[in-house]
């Protein structure tokens, strides 16, 4: 086996030993570069060890961030979680204190609107009329619009009769359907601004 004209030279001139003490000493200078990095002026190779530093800091800094976000989310969620629930209460308060005049309305509008039961000096019973025959002295009849307060409004079979006990209830629920109808309207209106 014959070596290369270079590398024979070299070995005539350093000897065999000489040659692979060079060859050691560049593959631990090689191996010193890769763990530990080298800057010579411009030139700069980062090693191993350094590297392995240089990502466990930025790991520790991406953590250090998220834990951050998350307390600032949670911050952030318990402000708007304690406007919503000052809100619901503004609304509340706001439905409660309606409640007695809108009773106090319902029960004037009951009042005014009672109807009252036949006297014992009426006759039983009374003169059937078919439904859509109302008679010639009807509004209907006499060409005008019908109206329900009009002078000449009889009971006919289509009067409906609410109790009292049921106009307190629509009154009751009409409040709350209301202030669920404020809340919605209030939190959309919020949203928008955490929104923007």
């Amino acid at each position: 086996m014959t070596l290369p004209p270079l590398l024979a030279r070299i070995v005539a001139r350093v000897g065999l030993t000489g040659l692979l003490l060079a060859i050691a000493i560049f593959i631990a200078a090689f191996q010193s570069v890769q763990l530990g990095g080298m800057r010579i002026g411009p030139i700069a190779v980062e090693g191993w060890r350094p590297k392995a530093v240089r990502l466990a800091q930025e790991l520790k800094a991406v953590a250090a961030a998220q834990d951050a976000a998350n307390a600032r989310a949670r911050k952030d969620h318990a402000r708007a979680e304690a406007a919503y629930r000052q809100l619901a209460q503004r609304i509340d308060d706001n439905a409660d204190a309606q409640t007695p005049e809108a009773m106090a309305a319902a029960d004037r509008y009951i009042a005014a609107h009672r109807v009252r039961a036949k006297t014992a000096d009426c006759p039983p019973g009374g003169t059937f009329t078919p439904a859509g025959d109302r008679g010639a002295g009807h509004a209907e009849a006499a060409g005008r619009p019908a109206e329900l307060d009009a002078p000449d409004h009889k009971s006919d079979g289509d009067m409906v009769v609410v109790s009292a006990a049921d106009v307190r209830i629509c009154t009751s629920n009409t409040l709350r359907a209301e202030a669920a109808h404020d809340w919605a309207l209030a939190i959309e209106a919020s949203s928008a601004k955490v929104m923007r």
